[in-house]
């Protein structure tokens, strides 16, 4: 994947966005982003070494940000899916780096939207999981449709170690009281966990080749997920909320590989405390979906380096 190819991928992402009658001026993180990185290409083109490096962090940064939007419009482009997404508008704003983010001013609001964008382009596919669509569901993060009933996905992005926990009894209670208003449908719960600020809080580029980096995304999942084992043990606050979605991202590049970078989107399923064999299956079907979004992806080419789902 080359820079020509996310630049002219992230123009077409922006026009997009510009169909729902955003004007795409440098208000716009994702246009601030698409200048650094035509600046880039045109000192690199010429051979302008000083100011390749000069502009180094703010082209990777943008770069790594760039790659959301894309993978969002990438998936989530359709009809049916605009409604969804204009109530999600929002993620196209915010601060350029996602540690510049300040909760107590709702700076981080934008890419909490962009979380939930992304998990609903990512989770379903074609045969297994779907985007439930409808106002009834307009207070859910992501609405799936599975072969069980609905599946509601809270979605939070801690921004520290010590915010963690409070994150995800937030999300607990905002599961229970949500799905005590569906008790005439089937529906379970699922927290999804953004780990990538935690692990990489500037979005910053790693060195090295493309297998260790699936290894180190994956061991980030492992360890989120073991030094918390405390949380995921605690009495449920709805027996409705089953499990856990964790998913980090990580821009990577290897320059002796032929592709000089790609990324990975890696994901961990995990239960929690006295998950039943029926909430299991919902799980089990979570996990499968995801494997089936992946390998569609790779087939498509739209996610070079897209990490397979872990089974915890």
């Amino acid at each position: 994947m080359s820079n020509e190819i996310l630049l002219a991928d992230l123009e077409s992402a922006i026009a997009w966005v510009a169909s729902f009658g955003v004007s795409p001026d440098a208000s716009l993180r994702f246009e601030r982003y698409r200048r650094a990185m035509t600046k880039m290409n045109q000192f690199a083109r010429a051979g302008d070494r000083e100011n390749v490096n000069a502009l180094y962090g703010s082209a990777a940064n943008a770069l790594f940000e760039a790659l959301s939007l894309i993978e969002i419009w990438h998936k989530l482009s359709g009809d049916e899916c605009r409604p969804f997404v204009k109530d999600r508008l929002d993620f196209i704003r915010g601060p350029d780096h996602a540690g510049d983010e300040n909760p107590a001013r709702s700076t981080n609001t934008p890419r909490n939207k962009q979380f939930e964008l992304v998990i609903a382009g990512t989770v379903p596919s074609a045969d297994r999981v779907h985007l439930e669509l409808g106002e009834r569901f307009s207070e859910i993060d992501v609405p799936l449709q599975t072969k069980y009933g609905t599946l509601f996905v809270e979605c939070k992005r801690p921004v520290g170690e010590r915010g963690v926990e409070d994150r995800y009894d937030e999300a607990h209670s905002k599961l229970r009281d949500r799905m005590e208003s569906f008790s005439d449908m089937s529906v379970r719960g699922v927290i999804a966990i953004d780990l990538t600020k935690l692990a990489n809080p500037r979005g910053a580029l790693l060195w090295t080749d493309f297998a260790k980096a699936e290894e180190l995304c994956s061991r980030c999942i492992y360890g989120f997920l073991e030094s918390n084992r405390r949380l995921w043990a605690k009495p449920r606050k709805s027996p409705l909320t089953i499990g856990t979605l964790i998913r980090v991202m990580q821009f990577v590049v290897s320059p002796e590989s032929p592709r000089p970078f790609t990324y990975y989107n890696r994901f961990g399923v995990g239960n929690l405390k006295e998950t039943t064999p029926d909430d299991q299956l919902w799980l089990d079907e979570l996990h499968a979906s995801l494997e089936d979004s992946h390998r569609n992806a790779m087939w498509m080419g739209l996610m070079r380096g897209y990490g397979s789902p872990l089974i915890i």
